[in-house]
């Protein structure tokens, strides 16, 4: 699973790193992880109530999101995930963490992108709006 390689991608970062980071990067680094962390689980959460909510009969319906960021992004989560992922490259000190970092924004730049087109189809444009962006609110 995907949570799977993730920890095993962060174990990895963690054995290679040989330099010792300030503790200001380490206080960074932290914060950065806990911001990340905690705002991709709430929108997850957010995502998770919405199936829930919407699965009350044995029919499928996909509902458009609309707490938290879903008002200005498709896919929020995938924000947090990276502010996540950097959080560990600035504690790591090292090249395999920000290339990780780098890799894994490609990877969720494209997934988000993709992500907004299909809302846009789905919904139309009252319930999802053109001018939504695909992962950081009023950005992209």
């Amino acid at each position: 699973t995907i949570g799977f390689y993730y920890a095993l991608t962060t174990f990895m970062i963690a054995i290679v790193a040989s330099v010792e980071p300030s503790v200001k990067e380490t206080q960074i680094g932290l914060a950065l992880f806990a911001v990340g962390a905690l705002g991709n689980f709430y929108h997850h959460y957010l995502l998770a109530r919405l199936r829930s909510s919407s699965n009350k009969d044995s029919s499928k319906k996909y509902v458009a999101p609309k707490r938290g960021l879903f008002e200005y992004a498709a896919a929020p989560h995938y924000m947090f995930e990276l502010i996540g992922w950097l959080g560990i490259a600035v504690t790591s000190h090292q090249l395999t963490g920000y290339l990780t970092f780098v890799s894994m924004t490609m990877y969720l730049s494209a997934r988000s992108f993709l992500q907004n087109q299909w809302n846009k189809d789905k919904f139309g444009e009252k319930e999802w709006p053109s001018s939504r962006k695909n992962m950081v609110p009023f950005v992209y």
